[in-house]
């Protein structure tokens, strides 16, 4: 320790001690500048200030603002700019004490030179006759920190967002600090006191009587002692100016810190030798459950003993409490959003959810998880709660069928759970085969489905109707009295081969539609049963005009009993089952309308599958 050769550490406190006055409380500011100023009053521009409007260009003084060991603080009006001033010097008397006039000059030209938001801005450096040295400034309509700790002492560390502020305070002193350090200027004397919060939100770290340039050119002998005991870093304590530099203004934040946390100074008050010694060993100090544990790491970390175990400048100390906000920010987020994932799963429990409630509930919980996640150290702590709303909701869309929506957010987890997943699949299929089943039965009411494909089949019908009527007639034109029930018998046998030989041709196309069916069981009953009626009316022996009579009946019954869309064949079934007893009155006829009544049934059919125009797809098929 410089100057201290010839005395021991402890005798040169006691001097200092001796000299500053045992009985001084530790965060009072002591000590003064180590080098003098010497320039003069001559030095100065002449600054008139006056008590009242004889000079209609000199400071009006008005009111005294407040008074400490530098000078005095009055407020001021400057008539040239029409604005209220703060106008600081000496206490009356003290003028020509050189060492209290370089002191105010000192701390006005190292101020001047900071132009900073958190700087109180220096407007003037003067001096008047009858006042001596005048610095004006500008006026800070406000108050003093401490006042402001002392009133929110109660709610400071239950009310977080009242916390917030106060950090937020330490945290303009650090950009001002940071500047302050960059023109190499160290404050030497922060704490409360020096603080002033202006009205609409300002911040300003006052009071740089004590900012030491730094390197220091000079180093006095003895050591020189200066600054808040209560808040000293240990090079500070012990008089060491050599050592000094940004870091003890880190450990004069951590020591404010220190008192925004628990109320007191970091070194406490009383007899100064307690005080001084207590921050020469600055050991780490425990604080009460209520204070945030990362915050007494911050303050442990910047009143560390050795200025390398501190932070390496302030700058890095406001980092550390940006991030303790930003991380308590997150972890208020993260408790939010697990709180909106259990509303999310009360509203999916309910006896019957409101869909629009749970998807609201939804949005809300997943835009909470996604802010709360950009906290480094509390991101994985929601993986569950992430989960957690995941597959809530996806069992919810599950519930709804919306299988599209579950699988979308099945898919954003890593291992998917396998009931939900099982249960995913299983609805799938189960929609799939509803989907097909849907498409058969509009397959099967669409008569525009495989229209193609049954005209084919029903002209060919036709056309081979209309060529075996034509054979008949040909070999014979007669009434058919002269018949016989085997010729009869082989000529459907001839019929049901071809229709037979047709059907087999044209397939499964023919069995899409109801209307398709209707057409086929039509065709097949009017091929099949003639065969059998003959077979019948040949072992029975019979007479050709019986057997064609009854055939007439069969054809009636089978258009009007067989389901189908043609409703025209059911008014053509009733005219054939009148047709027996007509031809039983004129039996010529017999023949002519057994003839007939296929062509007729046919026709009916070809106008009903020409009617229906085809679809894009369906006539495809």
């Amino acid at each position: 320790m410089a100057g201290t050769d010839a005395l021991s550490a402890p005798e040169w406190l006691a001097r200092t001690v001796a000299r500053l006055g045992a009985d001084a409380r530790g965060s009072e500011t002591v000590g003064r500048p180590p080098e003098v100023d010497a320039s003069g009053p001559t030095a100065l521009r002449a600054l008139a200030v006056a008590d009242d409007e004889a000079d209609a260009t000199a400071l009006r003084r008005r009111d005294r603002l407040g008074a400490g060991g530098m000078g005095i603080v009055e407020l001021a009006f400057d008539p040239v700019l029409r604005r209220e001033v703060a106008l600081k010097r000496l206490v009356e008397g003290d003028d020509a004490d050189p060492i209290a006039r370089d002191g105010l000059l000192r701390e006005a030209r190292i101020t001047g030179q900071l132009e900073h938001p958190n700087i109180i801005p220096i407007h003037e450096l003067g001096h008047d006759p009858a006042l001596g040295p005048v610095v004006v400034m500008k006026r800070v309509q406000g108050r003093a920190w401490a006042d402001v700790l002392r009133e929110d002492r109660d709610a400071l560390l239950a009310d977080p967002a009242v916390l917030e502020r106060h950090l937020r305070v330490l945290i303009s002193l650090c950009h001002a600090l940071a500047y302050a350090h960059s023109r190499g200027v160290v404050h030497r004397d922060i704490k409360p006191d020096n603080v002033m919060l202006g009205t609409f939100g300002e911040t300003y770290l006052v009071d740089w009587g004590l900012g030491l340039e730094v390197p220091v050119a000079h180093v006095p002998d003895p050591p020189h002692l200066a600054g808040s005991p209560a808040y000293m870093a240990p090079e500070m304590a012990t008089g060491a100016l050599d050592a000094i530099d940004g870091r003890t203004d880190v450990y004069l934040l951590g020591a404010t810190l220190h008192q925004v946390l628990t109320g007191a100074p970091r070194h406490g008050s009383g007899n100064v030798m307690a005080v001084l010694l207590r921050a020469m060993a600055s050991e780490p100090i425990v604080h009460g459950p209520d204070v945030p544990p990362e915050l007494t790491a911050i303050c442990d970390r910047a009143c560390a003993a050795a200025p390398d175990a501190r932070y390496p400048d302030v700058l890095a100390f406001r980092d550390a409490l940006e991030s303790y906000l930003a991380e308590r920010e997150a972890r208020r987020l993260a408790a939010e959003a697990r709180e909106l994932v259990e509303r999310l799963e009360e509203a999916i429990g309910a006896e019957t959810p409101d869909g629009g409630e749970v998807l609201r509930r939804f949005h809300e919980a997943r835009f909470a998880l996604e802010r709360a996640g950009r906290g480094r150290r509390v991101a994985s702590g929601l993986i569950d709660a992430r989960r957690r709303c995941t597959e809530a909701m996806a069992g919810f869309e599950l519930d709804r069928g919306n299988l599209d929506g579950a699988a979308d957010l099945l898919e954003t987890l890593d291992a998917p759970p396998p009931a939900l997943t099982d249960r995913l699949r299983a609805l799938r299929r189960a929609s799939e085969e509803e989907r097909d089943r849907a498409e058969r039965l509009a397959r099967d009411v669409d008569p525009a489905f495989a229209a193609r494909p049954r005209r084919v089949a029903v002209s060919a019908g036709m056309a081979l109707v209309l060529a075996l009527t034509s054979v008949a007639l040909a070999t014979n034109p007669g009434p058919g009295y002269d018949l016989s029930p085997t010729r009869l018998l082989t000529i459907s046998v001839i019929a049901m081969v071809l229709a037979g030989t047709l059907l087999a041709t044209l397939g499964r196309a023919l069995w899409t539609t109801a209307l398709d069916r209707q057409l086929l069981l039509y065709v097949t009953g009017m091929v099949c049963v003639p065969p059998v009626v003959r077979l019948v009316g040949v072992l029975s022996d019979v007479g050709p005009l019986v057997i064609l009579r009854f055939e007439l009946v069969v054809y009636g019954v089978l258009a009007i009993a067989l389901p189908g869309p043609i409703r025209s064949l059911r008014w053509i079934g009733v005219a054939l089952l009148a047709a027996p007893i007509a031809t039983t009155l004129l039996p010529v006829v017999t023949r002519y309308v057994h003839m007939a009544s296929p062509v007729v049934l046919m026709f009916a059919m070809l106008v009903e599958a020409w009617r229906i125009h085809p679809g894009d797809e369906g006539s495809e098929r």
